[in-house]
Order: structure tokens, then sequence, then C-alpha cells
């Protein structure tokens, strides 16, 4: 690669570089706002490098595996989560929810009766099983029923893709303007020109 091919690659990655701060910020705005968040893991995962191959830059955004379940959810009658990635989150939020109503926060399941009704007894006297319980159900909800996505990903390549191919023009323009000047000037310098 020659010098005036690494100046290009070099200013693109700068915007790259600026556009990537951008956009990893715009998720985790996303996260936040949609509260995506328990331990802040995801929301502090999300980072951004830029690769190269060859002459081309490319942005590489970089999260949690689980990241993949919160921007595209899981459809209905999907596999449910594993059910100790659940009991993490409950603890983590602090959740009692086979104590409290299911119709409020939307967790339902197509257990039977007896069985829910076995588990919130198990929850009441408080057995050290009732997390994983919870977990259990919570999961098997999930599976059944699905979780929106947040897309906030796509949302924020959205809102700031246009811009970026825009500032990415204008930034290779001037800078192909600014060394295509300053090679013709050496060139015009060698053959004993002076161009002012």
């Amino acid at each position: 690669m020659d010098n005036v091919e690494q100046e290009l690659l070099d200013t693109v990655s700068s915007v790259l570089t600026k556009f990537g701060d951008i956009l990893v910020y715009a998720i985790k705005e996303q996260l936040i706002a949609r509260r995506n968040i328990a331990t802040g893991t995801l929301v502090n995962s999300i980072v951004f490098q830029i690769t190269y191959n060859g002459t081309v830059a490319n942005l590489e955004i970089s999260a949690e595996d689980y990241f993949k379940y919160v921007e595209a959810g899981r459809t209905p009658g999907s596999k449910a989560p594993p059910v100790f990635d659940i009991v993490k989150w409950l603890e983590t939020r602090r959740l009692d929810v086979l104590g409290t109503d299911f119709s409020r926060t939307g967790i339902t399941t197509k257990v039977s009766k007896a069985k829910r009704n076995r588990a919130i007894a198990m929850v009441q006297r408080n057995h050290p099983q009732d997390v994983v319980r919870r977990a259990f159900l919570i999961a098997k909800s999930i599976g059944i029923n699905g979780i929106k996505p947040a897309y906030a990903l796509q949302k924020a390549m959205n809102t700031y893709s246009d811009r970026l191919f825009i500032q990415v023009n204008e930034v290779l323009a001037a800078k192909t303007a600014e060394i295509l000047g300053r090679e013709f000037q050496e060139s015009m310098n060698n053959k004993g020109i002076e161009v002012k």
C-alpha cells in the first residue's frame, strides 16, 4: 500500500471511529430506554473496532453473545433460554415473580393450575428452590410467548448510516483533492515549474 492509499485509509478510519462512538452510544441509549438492562453487562459489553482488509476498512460492533436475542427477540414457540441465565437475571433484579400477579407482569405460561399453585405455595414457604422454579417458569414462558425484539442496532444504523455515507464521501473528496493538489505541486516543482 502506498502513502496515498494509507492517507485515504487513515482518513476513512478517523470518520469510522467517530461513527463507531456515535453508533455504540445510540445502541446503548436504545437498550436503556427499553429497560433492557439488569446488571449493565450487556450495555457495557457493546464496543466497536475497525478492521482492515487491504484497502478496505470495516467497522465491527461486538457485544455479549445474548445481544442477538435482545436485538432480534425470540419467536413464540422457540427454544426456551437456559434456566441458569434466568436465575442470574432474577437474582440481579431481585424479582419475586411468583409472588406477584402474573397478568400484570406480562408473564404467562401454559402450566396447569395445580402446578402453578404448587409453585406459588413453594415460594410462599421460601424454599431454596424458589428462584430455580421461578426461573423455569419464566424460561418456559419465553419459549412459548417469545420476546419482543429491541432492534437497537437496526434503529441506530437507520438513524446514522446515511450521515456516515455522506460524511465519508465529503471527507474522502476533500482528502483526495488535497492529495492531488499536493502531488501536482510536487510534480511541477520537480520539473522546475512554480505553481501558486
